[in-house]
């Protein structure tokens, strides 16, 4: 069934635009991954506006946070994320993390062994800095950027 014509779609960014394609949905406003850079972008494409947020009950709301009193946000949780701990990794040399909750699940079970760690963005850095594991943050949230942040380490 196709959509009102008013409906439009937003990303954070490259990689969610894509997937949406993938779905037969094109996005109109697709952001640079990065929430403070992305939610002022978006608030020059939405102001004033209904936007509704599909997220995970453990979203960080960094989108909806910086821009709730710019415009009428709507939230609706439609998955939860849950770390897992039934799985099992071999020693490596280097860890890629794309989000706080992989941090959370994979140092829950080993421990920061002297690896090179990089981070998607600036929010999984953080959870990492809590931990006090160094680590690089690639330059974009994108996988090409952070494989160039991996042959760097």
């Amino acid at each position: 069934m196709p959509l009102p014509p008013a409906i439009r779609f937003a990303t954070m960014g490259a990689g969610t635009a894509n997937v949406l394609l993938e779905s037969g949905f094109q996005a109109t406003f697709i952001g640079t991954g990065q929430p403070e850079k992305t939610a002022q972008l978006f608030l020059e494409y939405a102001a004033s506006q209904r936007v509704l947020f599909p997220r995970a009950t453990t979203s960080m709301r960094s989108i909806q946070t910086i821009l709730e009193q710019k415009i009428e946000v709507h939230d609706l949780v439609i998955y939860k994320n849950i770390p897992t701990s039934s799985f099992q990794i071999k020693k490596v040399s280097h860890l890629v993390f794309t989000s706080p909750l992989n941090v959370q699940a994979y140092f829950s079970k080993y421990d920061y062994e002297g690896q090179s760690v990089v981070a998607i963005g600036p929010t999984t850095a953080n959870a990492l800095d809590r931990l006090k594991i160094p680590n690089k943050i690639a330059i974009a949230p994108t996988e090409q950027a952070m494989a160039l942040a991996v042959l760097e380490n």
